[in-house]
């Protein structure tokens, strides 16, 4: 009848819509956690650096974080055990964060998180005692079929108020000196 060119139509633009969206979705996370990549990352920095400025009394924090030691892992274990701590790494830092912050994989074993509306700097500080406990609780791995229990340790390094700088790559960078 005269109704189904239409349809074809409309299903067409939902269709290009939702492909539009799983692209964009794919170009800002990461394939292996499903984090936030580096350019949603900055983005994410940057929108909470103008609620920052309209907000004075809450504090935003930059915390640059990187698994020691996980090449050991990699090599030791092959490359499915270190995508495995990877992903868990990123769910745990998912659970200890606020719904407005971001966790992004930055890198191979470096994760980014933005802490929002924190109020002080005794909090950003208990919030990553938090991450850092919550990191090196052992990791369960099979290792080909002998599950195997691992620990790693995180450095953290962190940049908030006026050391976030110039711009979300200037935060990061500066989290990441703090780190070293």
């Amino acid at each position: 009848g005269e109704g189904d060119g239409s349809f074809a139509l409309l299903s067409d633009v939902t269709y290009r819509r939702r492909m539009e969206n799983e692209l964009r979705h794919k170009t800002l996370h990461d394939d292996l956690t499903g984090l936030a990549n580096r350019t949603l990352c900055i983005e994410r920095i940057e929108r909470a650096r103008e609620r920052a400025k309209e907000d004075s009394d809450s504090m935003l924090a930059v915390l640059f974080i990187d698994l020691d030691r996980f090449k050991v892992v990699n090599d030791s274990l092959g490359n499915e055990a270190g995508n495995t701590v990877l992903k868990e790494t990123g769910r745990r830092l998912q659970e200890k964060v606020h719904e407005l912050d971001t966790v992004s994989r930055f890198g191979d074993d470096e994760f980014v998180v933005v802490l929002e509306y924190e109020h002080s700097l005794r909090d950003v500080i208990q919030r990553i005692k938090t991450i850092r406990q919550e990191i090196e609780k052992p990791y369960l791995l099979d290792n080909g079929g002998e599950p195997k229990e691992i620990q790693l340790k995180a450095s953290i390094g962190f940049t908030h108020g006026p050391g976030l700088g110039e711009d979300g790559h200037e935060a990061v960078r500066n989290a990441n000196i703090a780190m070293h």
